[in-house]
């Protein structure tokens, strides 16, 4: 279950869509709470009735939750729609050159672990795919990431885990990027199963209206 709260101290439920959102909280504890202290920071709460999200503005909405992981295995899932392309919407960073990020461009929906680093993972997104499931799996030789169900893309990659401090949801760190929306996020130190991945994608189609493949 998650609870949303209006300010980053949780004194004000958020109630209605056009609420900003300061705190995101997980009533199962396994992510950290997620916090915007910054009042004009705070992504804006919608609901269409059916759907609910987090819409961001592509300049500073952003928010962090304390996370620190130590080593592969990591899984990454996310639901999200928006103007394309929107760059990072979850990002696992250590500092600003070292980070684990799920992003978008032109050419396609991307995994991959650093600014420097040419170790990536890139899917083709379809024609009409949108809204987007997108899951990656990293098990620190090679890393995949899949589209609403389709053929994962792969690479291999080498890199050392790094020593990451939080997650955040939205732009990477504060950095301006592009808007969107955000229905559902998964972080979890372990790959899933064929199973798990599967009730994944199923239950953020459902939160999003992605169409799955």
């Amino acid at each position: 279950m998650i609870a949303l709260y209006q300010d980053s101290v949780k004194t004000t439920p958020v109630t209605a869509s056009g609420d900003p959102v300061g705190a995101v909280v997980l009533t199962d504890g396994t992510v950290g709470e997620f916090i915007q202290a910054t009042a004009g920071n705070r992504p804006i709460y919608r609901s269409n009735g059916t759907l609910g999200w987090l819409e961001h503005n592509g300049v500073a909405h952003t928010m962090d939750a304390n996370y620190a992981p130590m080593a592969y295995p990591i899984t990454m899932a996310i639901a999200v729609s928006g103007n394309s392309p929107f760059e990072s919407p979850m990002a696992l960073i250590q500092d600003a050159n070292n980070y684990k990020q799920i992003y978008q461009t032109p050419d396609g929906w991307g995994y991959g672990n650093t600014v420097a680093s040419s170790t990536t993972a890139v899917t083709a997104i379809a024609a009409g795919s949108e809204p987007f499931v997108i899951i990656v799996s990293d098990d620190g030789t090679a890393m995949y990431i899949e589209i609403n169900g389709g053929t994962p893309a792969t690479n291999t990659h080498a890199r050392a885990f790094g020593t990451p401090t939080k997650l955040t949801l939205g732009s990477r760190d504060g950095a301006a990027e592009y808007p969107g929306n955000i229905y559902a996020a998964l972080i979890i130190n372990r790959l899933l199963t064929t199973d798990e991945k599967a009730d994944v994608r199923t239950k953020m189609a459902a939160a999003s209206g992605a169409i799955l493949s």
